[in-house]
């Protein structure tokens, strides 16, 4: 936003807009991902412009500070030791 002629932005205007920011992020955080479905892990789709990958359609979870991954086929493997 830009300040009046009258009047040039300064530190309120500044507070403001970080304010209205940071309420915007919250609000698109929140209504993306419903919580169920976070906690069960990352799906990774497949995506039209790449060819088929290993990686596509798996989950990526984290457990005790070590990730996994559940693949299509339902085989668990951890990624990191």
């Amino acid at each position: 936003m830009a300040g009046t002629p009258n009047y040039p932005r300064d530190f309120t205007d500044e507070v403001r807009d970080l304010r209205a920011s940071r309420t915007a992020a919250q609000t698109a955080g929140q209504s993306r991902v419903a919580y169920t479905s976070a906690s069960q892990g990352l799906i990774l789709p497949n995506m039209a412009s790449d060819p088929p990958a290993p990686a596509s359609g798996v989950v990526l979870y984290a457990k005790a500070g070590h990730f996994f991954v559940r693949e299509a086929d339902g085989s668990i493997h951890q990624l990191t030791s």
